[in-house]
């Protein structure tokens, strides 16, 4: 079913024309991270995610897997991601399918307003991920290392076989939803693996709400890796998470599946 769905989704979305008006349509910087100009234990950490952020041809990702949501049934979806801050879910609901998208500016979605719930979800699927935290650096945003081996008991002397981690702090500009907004983020990476596994924050936009980003297990395909598990939750409670099972990573195109239609 997924296989299906994925065909007809690439079929329809090789049929949009470009249109020069949407900002996914502009031709974006080809500029690659300089592992060199990194931290010495990031640049272990970027090593570990792989290359597609240091050489060119694997700007562009595509995931398919089942998204399940609050209350919601899992459902087949497939993800369009291009470096470095275009998205596309297509989603194969009970009702049928429906598009959500950023083209690099606004947040859309193909069957009336987008919900909060829709907007939350490309926002941490864009902004809570490996790749947004490494291209801070290449942005030359500042980031401030608050130091290795944290654990997530916050005790200490006490027995603990949990993960620990070397936690970072940047403050990103989030664009998508009304004006562009400041966001502090804690960026928590795997003390021994050096695989980015949490990102931590109040939600300047709603209410400070306490949100996480978790990823849970990796596929990889050559030197890559994509999470398997991906959940989002919020003072808590799991507001969405996307199951992989699969990953292929490609070139930029020039195409326009990130506009909206019409513009």
């Amino acid at each position: 079913m997924i296989r299906l769905f994925s065909i007809l989704i690439l079929a329809v979305a090789g049929a949009v024309v470009l249109s020069a008006q949407c900002p996914a349509g502009k031709v974006k910087s080809d500029r690659k991270l300089d592992k060199a100009k990194l931290p010495s234990r990031l640049q272990f950490a970027i090593q570990e995610h792989g290359d597609r952020l240091l050489k060119p041809g694997k700007e562009r990702i595509q995931m398919t897997g089942l998204l399940s949501r609050k209350k919601g049934a899992d459902v087949p979806f497939q993800l369009v991601q291009e470096l470095p801050d275009l998205i596309r879910i297509d989603i194969q609901g009970a009702n049928g399918a429906e598009t959500l998208a950023f083209d690099g500016e606004k947040q859309w979605q193909d069957k009336g307003a987008l919900k909060k719930e829709d907007g939350d979800l490309l926002e941490a699927l864009i902004y809570d991920t490996p790749e947004r935290f490494f291209q801070a650096q290449a942005n030359s945003v500042p980031m401030r290392s608050l130091g290795s081996g944290f654990r997530l008991d916050g005790q200490i002397g006490r027995p603990y076989s949990g993960p620990v981690y070397d936690i970072y702090t940047i403050v990103d500009t989030i664009k998508g939803r009304g004006n562009a907004r400041p966001q502090t983020k804690y960026y928590f990476v795997n003390s021994s693996t050096h695989l980015l596994e949490r990102v931590e924050y109040n939600d300047t936009s709603n209410g400070d709400a306490f949100t996480q980003m978790h990823v849970e297990g990796w596929l990889q395909v050559g030197s890559d890796r994509a999470p398997r598990v991906i959940r989002r939750l919020e003072n808590g409670t799991e507001t969405a998470r996307l199951s992989v099972n699969s990953f292929t990573l490609g070139p930029t195109r020039a195409d326009s599946i990130f506009c909206m239609p019409g513009k």
